[in-house]
């Protein structure tokens, strides 16, 4: 899954995107990069695979 945060870390915001199994792999993978931040927002989205879809005439 494709997860997106917006974070705020004392001085600026930031949006970032991260790809995780869920969610608890996600925060920390957060907590890795960001040793100091608040989450103001996070969503998640299943990875899209694209398919082939075959064409009819």
């Amino acid at each position: 899954m494709q997860f997106v945060a917006l974070l705020y870390d004392g001085i600026s915001q930031r949006f970032v995107r991260v790809e995780a199994q869920d969610e608890k792999a996600f925060f920390s993978s957060l907590d890795k990069q960001y040793p100091c931040y608040v989450c103001l927002w996070h969503s998640h989205e299943a990875t899209a695979v694209q398919a082939s879809v075959p064409q009819h005439m």
